[in-house]
């Protein structure tokens, strides 16, 4: 599930496509990821999540730019607004999952 979320969200994230909610996705995943590369420690285990995680949860704000497949489209949207409801959104998938893997 994990994987297909990843793929998903990312390819989403790339066209430029439901921003907001492809940013979650990938957000949530990689929040998971961090958690399982936490006890490897930064320099060998979950920088590259923590980069994907901060570079997700910045373009929920930006909005995906000028050549993204929402752009000028009625669904498009981005701003601040968004971008909290976005990492909200992430970081509650998120938590959820570490709490069912926890059990």
């Amino acid at each position: 599930m994990a994987g297909l979320s990843e793929f998903g969200g990312g390819l989403l994230l790339a066209a430029g496509l439901f921003a907001p909610l492809a940013s979650a996705v990938v957000l949530g995943v990689m929040v998971n990821a961090i958690a399982v590369e936490w006890p490897k420690g930064l320099l060998q285990g979950f920088e590259f999540p923590l980069v994907l995680a901060t570079a997700a949860g910045a373009l929920a704000g930006t909005g995906p730019g000028r050549y993204a497949l929402d752009e000028g489209r009625l669904w498009q949207r981005h701003g601040p607004e968004w971008a909290g409801a976005s990492i909200t959104l992430g970081l509650g998938a998120a938590a959820f999952t570490l709490l069912l893997r926890a059990f």
